[in-house]
């Protein structure tokens, strides 16, 4: 059955171009191009999409570099920060401002200023009163 169609194909073909050439002109059906022009568009489909792909591939690749770089420095950030709060700290430190007081000022420590001291229970006795 396959064989009959595939005569009366050749047939159809063998006559229409006998015919043509026989006038002079042989004359090639729009037809006969179609396929082609499918597979080339097809092709051609089938390339814009993979160099798209491509594309995407390579500005995602290049945004978790840079990404992976912003990580890092927010890590880099962070360490530094830690080691300057500990720095303030150890500088706001109250036994570090009393011996700069003492030492570099000539300043010294009241006897009144002492937590717990009379002077605070003066005071108390006072507001009551």
């Amino acid at each position: 059955m396959i064989s009959e169609d595939v005569r009366a194909i050749n047939y159809r073909y063998i006559n229409a171009t006998a015919s043509d050439s026989a006038a002079g002109q042989i004359r090639v059906k729009e037809t006969d191009f179609r396929f082609i022009k499918e597979i080339v568009a097809f092709v051609f489909v089938a390339g814009v999409l993979l160099g798209f792909t491509y594309f995407c591939r390579g500005v995602n690749a290049q945004e978790e570099f840079a990404a992976q770089n912003l990580r890092a420095e927010v890590m880099t950030l962070d360490r530094d920060n830690a080691r300057l709060r500990l720095d303030v700290a150890k500088l706001e430190a109250p036994q570090r401002i009393q011996r700069i007081a003492e030492k570099k000022l000539g300043m010294t420590v009241p006897s009144g200023a002492i937590y717990g001291s009379r002077d605070i229970r003066v005071d108390q006795q006072r507001i009551k009163d």
